[in-house]
């Protein structure tokens, strides 16, 4: 029973510096201000991927106190009124002092975040800023946006605790009981296996260091490594975040892909961007409706489908990696072209240019080698499916099966497996039940981030080197680093001559957690800035 979540209005509840709508869990913060480049982007990373809600806060009340804080207007409100009141200074004095004060704070954190941890992403500016709340299920459907900056919540770094209850299963005693027992089952597996896994991890560190990690080691480094071995447990109806600096176009095709889903929560999301879009920016929302053939595209493209059946159970490195691409004699042929080189000089010119490289942020997608078609078929958890998805240079599309679940050996292997193999098969009696009460649509949140997904990626040569230089380093999650290095077996099989002449910036080890050492300094500038 696929119920109606949107309404016809969001409340609105309209602060200093922002506003926020609201309707039931879903929540979105639109922010009326004008900031420079650095302070948008501080707010982006600083907000989402390290929102992390204090005991007994929920990520929207964690958002709100974050944000009224980091806000220059927002923190001095009571001393700019004063100040207006006892007509010592204008509007516009204070508007560029607080300006000037929010570009120095912005670009000192900024400074750290890039330098220490890499992040120079973040540096990308929108003309709109607006942070969504809500089940991880409908940002998938926003993550993969081409030309729209995003940052979210992170499983590696925070807990995800807070579930999505639907309007619709709220009015009906029998389903709510359903749904919220089998939201138990799984977080009661993903903290024991938590547990477990971080006990296998810290007595990996004492058997290669012959010593016990110190405090600060584990929690820098074992607790997320522990989190992203478990990350499959998490429900995709979990409550996260997600940071925009978009366009006028993209928030336009945004609204218009999640008003064409099928899916109610999808649908409740567009309602919400059509009424910030109306109210806030008019000249952006003219053509906000989907016509008949966005309606039809839309509903069509990136699904989940329920068996509700037990699922097959398999490691990470049962997953598949299959490339189609075009041959590299005319891949050759074209980057000639574009180089203004000689089919003859190519290799010569990629062994020359690349060899200049000082690492992966020489990035390939933005040169000439950033042509090409290659599209990779990818079998993938749905837990790495929105880690490649945001590769935005890449076109995606991906379909979504209940009946294989990918986890990663050492939790296999582990005796607490027992644990999750009990919740995933009440997991499936829940969804089955609810489909059977007429519930389809809910039970889908239910599904966990180890579903599989069959993931088509569609993209450059350039583009394909910078996804897998990116996706293998190290200290990367397992899963997928390891889908990496095998894009990488592909292209060296498909593109042989261009690879052998390419410096490339690919480790060779094959286990993610053999020497996960966190840079210098990262924990005092998460602490500092991102907490």
């Amino acid at each position: 029973m696929l119920s109606p979540e949107a309404s016809n209005a969001f409340e609105v509840t309209d602060k200093a510096v922002y506003k926020i709508y609201r309707s039931g869990q879903v929540s979105i913060l639109y922010y009326k201000i004008d900031p420079d480049p650095e302070t948008l982007a501080y707010l982006d990373v600083a907000n989402a991927s390290r929102l992390s809600p204090k005991e007994g806060q929920t990520i929207l009340e964690r958002l709100i106190e974050k944000s009224d804080s980091m806000l220059p207007r927002g923190s001095k409100l009571a001393e700019i009124n004063n100040l207006l009141r006892e007509g010592k200074c204008k509007e516009e004095e204070i508007e560029a002092a607080l300006k000037r004060e929010g570009n120095r704070n912005a670009r000192s954190a900024l400074d750290n975040i890039i330098r220490v941890l890499g992040h120079n992403n973040i540096l990308e500016q929108g003309h709109v800023l607006i942070a969504i709340v809500a089940p991880i299920s409908a940002v998938m459907n926003i993550q993969d946006e081409r030309f729209v900056s995003t940052q979210e919540r992170s499983t590696r770094y925070v807990s995800f605790d807070e579930m999505y209850v639907p309007e619709s299963i709220k009015g009906n005693a029998e389903a709510l009981s359903i749904y919220s027992e089998a939201v138990k089952e799984l977080d009661n597996a993903m903290s024991k296996a938590l547990e477990a896994m971080s006990k296998r991890l810290t007595e990996a560190y004492i058997r290669e260091h012959q010593k016990e990690p110190e405090e600060q080691y584990i929690k820098d480094v074992i607790k997320p490594s522990a989190r992203d071995l478990c990350r499959g447990l998490v429900p995709m109806g979990k409550q996260t975040v997600v940071f925009l600096s978009i366009n006028a176009k993209s928030l336009e095709s945004i609204t218009k892909k999640m008003l064409s889903s099928n899916d109610p929560v999808n649908r409740l999301v567009g309602e919400g961007l059509k009424q910030v879009a109306k109210e806030n920016v008019p000249s952006f929302a003219s053509r906000i409706d989907p016509d008949d053939f966005e309606l039809a595209y839309h509903a069509g493209v990136k699904g989940i489908e329920l068996s509700n059946a037990m699922p097959e159970i398999n490691d990470f490195e049962s997953e598949k990696v299959e490339l189609h691409g075009e041959e590299e004699a005319k891949l050759v042929e074209k980057i000639g072209l574009m180089a203004l080189k000689r089919p003859e000089e190519v290799l010569d010119y990629v062994r020359n240019i690349t060899g200049l490289r000082h690492g992966k942020y020489d990035a390939l997608n933005n040169t000439v080698l950033g042509i090409g078609s290659l599209l990779f078929d990818i079998e993938v958890s749905v837990g790495t499916l929105r880690d490649l998805q945001r590769h935005r240079d890449a076109i995606k599309n991906y379909q979504v099966t209940d009946g294989i679940f990918y986890f990663p050996r050492e939790l296999m292997e582990d005796p607490i497996f027992e644990v999750v193999e009990r919740a995933i098969k009440k997991n499936v009696e829940a969804r089955k039940r609810l489909s059977e009460m007429g519930f389809g649509a809910e039970a889908k949140l239910l599904l966990p981030l180890a579903a599989g997904a069959r993931l088509e990626m569609e993209m450059s040569f350039g583009e394909a080197v910078y996804i897998i230089e990116n996706r293998s380093t190290p200290e990367g999650h397992p899963e997928y680093r390891q889908i990496a290095l095998r894009m990488w077996e592909e292209l060296k099989k498909a593109y042989p001559n261009l690879v052998s002449n390419l410096k490339a910036f690919v480790p060779e080890r094959t286990s993610a957690y053999a020497s996960r050492e966190e840079r210098q300094g990262v924990e005092e500038v998460n602490k500092e800035h991102l907490y």
